[in-house]
């Protein structure tokens, strides 16, 4: 390959790679991204209810409410419930930015026993090196 055919394959491959991530960097991730669930685990994004989710918010967690113990202290942040088969569900709370692993989240677990729903522990989402952890 000649000099010149060789420098404009390079400069090829890194303006496609400059426009690759510069459009992925455009993209903002979704509810599932943030909170790191698979679609395929079961868990389902729904809208729920005003009702029900100032109920689920207003129940105890530790010395607060659930609401508080999950406060971004003013920080602005999305909210996204999901639901699975057995009528658990779960709500995240994430800084809605472009790079997910930059982005703080708070998962919070409701286990459905008949119909009454229990929150567990609240979970911080972590990042190691762009991997997503709970």
């Amino acid at each position: 390959m000649n000099h010149y055919k060789r420098h404009s394959v390079a400069l090829h491959t890194f303006l496609v790679s400059i426009c690759f991530l510069h459009s992925a960097c455009q993209l903002k991730p979704s509810a599932y991204d943030h909170c790191i669930f698979d679609e395929r685990a079961g868990w389902i994004e729904f809208d729920i209810s005003s009702d029900r989710r100032a109920a689920l918010l207003a129940l105890p967690y530790e010395d607060a409410t659930v609401d508080q113990s999950m406060s971004f202290n003013g920080r602005a942040v999305r909210e996204a419930w999901f639901k699975n088969q057995e009528g658990d569900l779960q709500m995240c709370r994430y800084e809605n930015i472009a790079d997910q692993c930059d982005s703080d989240a708070y998962l919070l677990l409701f286990n459905n026993n008949q119909g009454k729903y229990q929150p567990e522990t609240i979970e911080t989402v972590l990042c190691l090196v762009h991997y997503r952890r709970r």
